[in-house]
């Protein structure tokens, strides 16, 4: 298989084309799963959301550091 080192656009879309062509749909299925993944990954989180998620954290920590909630979730 061919590395693509050509960091072209139109280029790279060309080769994952060609790749597709030559997947089974059951592959393809995964593919297209994973380029939504990608794409859904690539919002960036702000740092007013990352603040507010840090500034959270120890308040909900005391109830996630509890036995009760250990004996909770040790089947999973």
């Amino acid at each position: 298989m061919e590395t693509v080192i050509n960091s072209d656009a139109s280029a790279i879309k060309r080769s994952i084309n060609m790749l597709m062509d030559k997947m089974s749909n059951d592959k393809l299925i995964e593919a297209y799963d994973y380029i939504r993944f990608l794409v859904s990954n690539t919002s960036a989180i702000s740092f007013d959301e990352l603040e507010c998620y840090a500034l959270s954290e120890p308040a909900l920590s005391k109830d996630w550091m509890s036995n009760e909630e250990d004996e909770f979730w040790k089947d999973l």
